[in-house]
C-alpha cells in the first residue's frame, strides 16, 4: 500500500513538472505538444511502476519476489483506479445533487426559470482522457512484461477493465463535462508505445524464463549448476547454448509477432465494404449531377445557367 501510495504521489507531482517543461519547449502544434508530455510522463511512470520489478526479476533473479510484489502491486494499482473513477466521483456526485438541492429551495421564490441541466453541466469538471490511457498502458506492461512470472494478471486485467469501462461511462454522462469530439484515424502515440511494450515484453519474458525461474532448468537439467543455496547457474562453457537459445526464442516471438500483424488488417473487411458502396454512391452522384449540367438538351429546354450544383 505504501509502494502503490508513493507511486501516485510521485506521478502526480511530476505531472505538473512535465506540463511546465513541456510548454517551455514552445511547440509550433498542439499535437507535438501532446505527444511531448505523453512521452515525458509515460517514461517516468513506467520508471515508476517497474523499476523495482526489474530489479527482481534480472539483478536478484528471484521469480518469487516478482510474483509476490507485482501481485500487490498490480491489485492495489487496480483497486485503486476502481476506487477514485467509481466510488469517489459517486459519492461527490451525491454530495454536490443534495447542495445543488438545497440551493433551489433557497431560490425559488424568483419569478425566472432557468434550466438546471445547463448550469449543472457548466460546473462539471473537464474530461481528462490522458489519465485513463496511461492508466491503460501502464496496466497492459504490468500483464505483458511480466506475463510468465503472473500469468493470472491478464484475467484480472479483463475484469477490471469490464467494470472500469462501466465507470468511465458513468463519468462521462454525470461527473464530467461533455468532452470534445475530435475525429483520429488511431490513438496516436499510443499505439506505438503499446507496440514498443509488446517487442520489449518477448525479451523480458525469455530472460525470466531462463535466468529467474527454474523453468528452463527443467527442460535442460544439463547445461546448469545447482548450488548450495539451490540457485541454478550456467555450467561453464555452455552458457553460450543457452544464451543462442534464449536469443533464438525472442526472435521467432518477434517474427511470429510481425507476421501476425500483417495478417490482421488495420481496417476490418466489412468497413472496407461500406467504404467502397459509400464511394460508389458519390462517383454516381457527381456523374448524375454532371451530366444534367452539360447536357444540351436541359439548356435548350430553359434550364438555368445560374444551378448550384454547376458550382
Amino acid at each position: 500500500m505504501l509502494h502503490a501510495a508513493g507511486v501516485l504521489l510521485m506521478n502526480t507531482g511530476y505531472s505538473i513538472v512535465a506540463e511546465r517543461l513541456t510548454k517551455w519547449e514552445n511547440h509550433k502544434a498542439s499535437v507535438s505538444h501532446k505527444n511531448s508530455l505523453i512521452l515525458k510522463r509515460f517514461f517516468f511512470e513506467a520508471f515508476d511502476a517497474y523499476l523495482i520489478l526489474f530489479y527482481l526479476a534480472f539483478y536478484e533473479q528471484d521469480v518469487l519476489k516478482v510474483r509476490s510484489e507485482l501481485i500487490s502491486l498490480f491489485h492495489m494499482d487496480t483497486f485503486r483506479r476502481l476506487f477514485l473513477e467509481g466510488l469517489v466521483p459517486f459519492l461527490y456526485q451525491k454530495l454536490s445533487n443534495g447542495k445543488k438541492t438545497n440551493t433551489a429551495v433557497a431560490k425559488k421564490t424568483d419569478e425566472v426559470v432557468k434550466d438546471p441541466s445547463l448550469d449543472q453541466d457548466i460546473k462539471k469538471d473537464e474530461y481528462e482522457q490522458f489519465d485513463d490511457y496511461i492508466e491503460s498502458v501502464i496496466q497492459f506492461g504490468y500483464v505483458t512484461l511480466f506475463a510468465s512470472a503472473y500469468p493470472l494478471a491478464a484475467f484480472v486485467a479483463i475484469a477490471a477493465c469490464s467494470i472500469e469501462y462501466r465507470l468511465d461511462l458513468f463519468k462521462l454522462t454525470k461527473t464530467c463535462m461533455r468532452p470534445e469530439s475530435v475525429l483520429r484515424n488511431d490513438i496516436g502515440i499510443w499505439k506505438y508505445l503499446l507496440k514498443s511494450i509488446v517487442w520489449l515484453s518477448a525479451f523480458t519474458n525469455c530472460l525470466i524464463f531462463s535466468f529467474s525461474s527454474m523453468q528452463m532448468y527443467q527442460y535442460l537439467p544439463g547445461y546448469f549448476t545447482l548450488d548450495k543455496t539451490g540457485e541454478h547457474n550456467l555450467k561453464p562453457g555452455n552458457g553460450w547454448i543457452i544464451i543462442l537459445i534464449i536469443f533464438a526464442i525472442e526472435r521467432f516471438l518477434i517474427i511470429f509477432g510481425i507476421l501476425f500483424d500483417f495478417a490482421i488488417p488495420s481496417t476490418p473487411p466489412d468497413v472496407k465494404m461500406k467504404e467502397r458502396r459509400r464511394d460508389f454512391i458519390f462517383f454516381q452522384q457527381n456523374q448524375s449531377a454532371r451530366s444534367v449540367l452539360w447536357n444540351p438538351d436541359q439548356k435548350k429546354r430553359g434550364m438555368p445557367q445560374d444551378n448550384p450544383l454547376r458550382e
